[in-house]
């Protein structure tokens, strides 16, 4: 049985049990289902990170981080055994400008992970904020992203880090925020160039000539991508890790 085969059966063993469990949060939190989302998600990493130390010590691995397109990834898409493919994407995730998000779970999601690549798609839950509230700035919302990549830069820097531009938006609910979208993905660019990171944008192959999602691409709710869109998304992917799928 091949290892990929192995460590997907003991995964599985693990969530089954992990979910069956009960888990405690604090008061506060414990009546928000994205907080008791955020918490069991994290959980959830920690354990996968223990049973790769420990069966698979030395296995690089492929880290997709962010939020819910992240999460629902592998509901449409299935990449090769070669590299071991974790999820860490949280629906209703943020960055991490407060208690949460993607800056303050970096150990669980990425570094005890020992990742050869991490993607990152993050930002669209903090502009609808934006976009509502004008809070977050999107200066505020970069200098959190930046954080995140010079955290994996300083704690694994065998690393190759792919900043994944944000995906576009349709429909009345949503598109208001396709001006922010467009303003924020020029500065991950900038970003990706400064700290020398490689930066993906699929606009070319999602975006229409008014700036917005195509109809052909949406699921239905303006803001997420469908299973054709993720078969886009995933060949790039694949495109980005060929070298380990030949070696």
């Amino acid at each position: 049985m091949k290892r990929q085969n192995i460590f997907t059966i003991i995964l599985w063993l693990i969530i089954v049990s992990f979910l069956s469990s009960p888990f405690l949060f604090g008061q506060e939190d414990s009546d928000n289902k994205w907080v008791q989302r955020y918490y069991e998600r994290k959980e959830l990493f920690r354990t996968e990170n223990e049973i790769l130390k420990r069966y698979f010590p030395k296995q690089k691995t492929l880290v997709l981080l962010g939020s819910s397109s992240c999460e629902h990834f592998f509901k449409y898409n299935q990449l090769p055994g070669a590299i071991f493919a974790l999820n860490r994407g949280i629906s209703g995730d943020e960055i991490g400008l407060g208690r949460r998000g993607i800056l303050n779970r970096l150990e669980d999601s990425v570094y005890g992970a020992n990742p050869a690549h991490v993607f990152i798609l993050n930002g669209r839950n903090n502009l609808a904020g934006t976009m509502g509230s004008g809070w977050p700035r999107v200066s505020s919302v970069i200098n959190c992203y930046e954080k995140v990549v010079q955290g994996i830069i300083d704690n694994v820097p065998e690393a190759k880090i792919h900043i994944i531009a944000c995906f576009p938006v349709r429909g009345e609910k949503y598109s208001k925020m396709a001006p922010y979208l467009k303003e924020y993905n020029e500065k991950l660019f900038e970003l990706a160039t400064k700290l020398k990171t490689n930066y993906i944008s699929l606009d070319q192959e999602f975006m229409g000539e008014d700036g917005l999602l195509l109809k052909k691409y949406d699921n239905g709710d303006g803001l997420h991508i469908n299973r054709a869109a993720h078969r886009v998304w995933a060949k790039v992917i694949l495109k980005e890790i060929s070298q380990e799928i030949d070696d």
